[in-house]
C-alpha cells in the first residue's frame, strides 16, 4: 500500500499491532522515487532473528560472512535457509562471527554446527565431554 497524506495516520495507527513490517523505501528525486529497496522492520519483541550475512569474492574464491547474535529456540529454519543461499552462491569458505554472541539454545547451536562441515548425520556426536586429570573420565 502506498502511503499518502490521506492514509498516513491510519497506517501509522496500525503499526503497534504488527511485529514485522515489510517496507519499500527509496530516494525522492525530481518528483519520483528512485533506488528502491525492500527492508524489514521489527517492532517490539520478536523471536525472529535476522541473520546478518554477506558473500564476497576474492581471488576466485567465494567467502560467506555470518554474524549470529544469539541462539534462540526455533532458529534452525533460518539457519537452513541461510546456508542454502550460501550453497546456491557457490560459497567455499565461511567466516562465523560469534564475538558478541551470548549463547542460548543448545539445539539451535547444534543446528549451526551440523550445517558447517560435510558428512554430518543424525548419529554424529555434537559434544564429547572428557575430564582432565582433575575430573572424572
Amino acid at each position: 500500500m502506498t502511503i499518502t497524506a490521506s492514509n498516513a495516520e491510519e497506517l501509522t495507527a496500525t503499526i503497534p499491532d504488527q511485529t514485522v513490517i515489510q517496507l519499500t523505501v527509496g530516494n525522492w528525486e525530481n518528483g519520483s522515487v528512485i533506488n528502491e529497496k525492500n527492508i524489514t522492520v521489527y517492532y517490539g519483541y520478536s523471536l525472529e532473528q535476522p541473520l546478518m550475512s554477506k558473500i564476497f569474492e576474492q581471488n576466485n574464491k567465494k567467502t560467506a560472512y555470518l554474524y549470529i547474535y544469539d541462539f534462540p529456540d526455533g532458529m534452525t529454519s533460518a539457519l537452513n535457509q541461510k546456508f542454502a543461499e550460501f550453497k546456491a552462491a557457490g560459497v567455499q569458505e565461511l567466516i562465523l562471527d560469534l564475538r558478541y554472541n551470548y549463547g542460548g539454545s543448545v539445539s539451535s547451536s547444534a543446528a549451526l554446527c551440523s550445517l558447517i562441515p560435510a558428512g554430518i548425520s543424525a548419529n554424529s556426536p555434537f559434544i564429547i565431554y572428557k575430564g582432565n586429570k582433575n575430573g572424572e573420565k
